[in-house]
């Protein structure tokens, strides 16, 4: 039941706390849709958390588990003002100097074939 628990609190958290801030970023920064979310994880985990973790961490020895309640109440108040902020860009924005796409037909769906096709193995 522990295990469960634990998975569902935490898939909920990743999903609300990663997942929706990352797609609200994709929607105002079209154009450097593979940046964007980089800069992100790497701001969320690597340059933040992981130094702040490891100092907190090492100043209690006797209880190593007790930084983790620090970081989630951080976090919390962290996350909670950053919501407040959240908001969509408006209908059809685009970054200045991003070019339209082209229009495609209506009904149109991209051929699967490209993706499938094999070249001959070489003999």
């Amino acid at each position: 039941m522990l295990i469960l628990g634990y998975g569902v609190l935490s898939g909920f958290g990743l999903g609300m706390a990663y997942i929706v801030p990352i797609a609200m970023l994709q929607k105002w920064f079209p154009d450097k849709a593979g940046l964007i979310p980089g800069i992100a994880v790497g701001g969320f985990g690597a340059i933040i958390t992981s130094p702040v973790a490891g100092a907190l961490i090492a100043n209690d020895k006797a209880y190593p588990t007790a930084p983790f309640r620090i970081l989630g109440i951080a976090y919390l108040i962290v996350g909670v003002l950053g919501a407040l902020l959240f908001a969509n860009p408006p209908k059809g924005y685009r970054p200045p100097g991003m070019a339209v796409p082209a229009a495609t037909p209506p009904g149109a769906r991209p051929s699967p074939r490209p993706g499938c096709a094999t070249r001959p193995s070489p003999a």
